[in-house]
């Protein structure tokens, strides 16, 4: 993995809070607001150097679809490696996802229970 997509799975897990469910998903209340997206994008921007007249549109669709991906991946980490063993991260790995834990563990809880969800 390249630093871009380092750096997006870094600014996913430092800005996206692990309680919202899903990336993309109209009207649904844990899919993540455009606004924690846009932050990221805006964070990315700031990170990476973008050759004059890029199409920044086309850019940031694709670094949306890679945040998605990071998005979903690190929530099936945590479920497989600490919610289905009943254990805590390391919060030292994750500080700004520690408030959220109890909330995404009810979560994973729920849609295992009702995988229609």
């Amino acid at each position: 993995m390249g630093p871009y997509k380092t750096a997006i799975r870094v600014l996913v897990k430092d800005n996206i809070p692990i309680k919202y469910r899903y990336w993309k998903q109209p009207g649904s209340e844990w899919v993540v607001p455009s606004s924690l997206k846009n932050l990221c994008w805006e964070k990315l921007k700031d990170l990476f150097v973008f050759p004059d007249g890029f199409d920044e549109e086309v850019v940031k669709d694709r670094a949306f679809f890679i945040m998605g991906n990071s998005f979903k991946y690190f929530r099936y980490y945590l479920n497989s490696q600490y919610v289905r063993k009943g254990i805590e991260p390391e919060w030292s790995e994750y500080p700004h996802q520690q408030e959220y834990w109890s909330d995404f563990m009810s979560g994973m809880n729920l849609m295992r229970m009702h995988p229609h969800l």
